[in-house]
């Protein structure tokens, strides 16, 4: 699955990534969604890439005009940089969260696809994780290889973490990574002590990991948790998700 949200990637969604209909002729993505104006989405079967034509299924969603207006500024910030302007294309496409994917519709439907791309922030949530609890991007000294032995380090203590947050509670879909993580931080001197030989290593790490599966996020009524909305994606309140959740600004 391909998401391109246009407040971010706009350049690629009609500009340098071809679009051609489903037999093959060019398709002015802006034309056609223009006619859609109304719509809670539209969704078509495309073809993408001038080389090797690759089936696809292009969803569209259109988005609060706050968040037209947010996109749209950003792009003048943009160009403004480049001493240029952003083209109309560009700008027009702000109105809408688009979604290329070659999943067929009978396996992900069109909700089931804007929950899924709302899931690429969970990647981003990891690698703040990593850095805000491992530091990963810090270190106290100047010298070359001492930054990359630190960053190895540290490194590795997050890689161990996170195999025991898949042991401990990865089976549970409301569970909080940043719970997770702190409750193995405060028992970290245990495994330490076990890698010195003091103790064994199977039950310390049964230890850690037990009660893990505790460390989980509460459901929330008005604006549902990326796993309730992997449960149930008819929770999604499309408004919220594409002018946040999905990628928006």
């Amino acid at each position: 699955m391909k998401g391109k949200d246009t407040g971010s990637h706009g350049g690629h969604v009609g500009g340098s990534l071809q679009i051609f209909d489903e037999v093959g002729n060019p398709l002015d993505l802006c034309e056609v969604l223009s006619t859609c104006a109304g719509h809670n989405s539209y969704e078509c079967n495309i073809q993408v890439s001038a080389t090797t034509r690759l089936p696809a299924r292009l969803i569209a969603y259109p988005v609060p005009e706050e968040v037209v207006i947010k996109r749209q500024e950003r792009h003048y910030r943009k160009a403004q940089k480049h001493s240029r302007k952003p083209s109309k294309r560009i700008l027009d496409l702000c109105s809408w969260t688009l979604i290329i994917t070659n999943i067929p519709a009978k396996e992900l439907n069109h909700q089931e696809a804007l929950v899924l791309l709302r899931t690429r922030w969970q990647i981003e949530l990891l690698f703040k994780l990593w850095k805000q609890y491992a530091q990963a991007d810090v270190s106290r000294s100047l010298k070359p290889w001492h930054i990359l032995c630190d960053f190895y380090a540290k490194l590795i203590d997050m890689i161990v973490i996170h195999w025991m947050m898949i042991v401990g509670c990865w089976q549970v879909p409301s569970r909080s990574m940043v719970k997770a993580a702190k409750a193995i931080r405060q028992q970290i001197i245990l495994l330490a002590r076990a890698l010195a030989g003091r103790d064994a290593l199977d039950q310390i790490l049964q230890a850690i990991t037990q009660g893990l599966d505790r460390c989980r996020i509460d459901k929330r009524k008005k604006h549902p948790n990326t796993f309730q909305l992997l449960v149930d994606p008819t929770l999604q309140q499309t408004d919220l998700l594409v002018s946040g959740g999905a990628g928006g600004p």
